[in-house]
């Protein structure tokens, strides 16, 4: 993991039983996926523009 990681959430991804948690990181453009402790797969998001209003609300949060 590159960036500080910004969220974190178990979940299952096997339909049969027996269920083994997977876990999935947020970090960075980056959502890392490990399983059995070990990393499984790692998907990068698609860079998004920022819509002005939402920019000025951070920026006046900011203050």
């Amino acid at each position: 993991i590159i960036d500080l990681p910004s969220g974190v959430v178990s979940f299952h991804m096997d339909t049969c039983d027996p269920r083994s948690p997977a876990i999935a990181v947020a970090s960075g453009a980056h959502i890392y996926i490990y399983k059995n402790m070990r990393p499984f797969y790692k998907f990068t998001l698609p860079a998004s523009s920022v819509c002005p209003s939402e920019m000025e609300a951070w920026s006046q949060a900011k203050k």
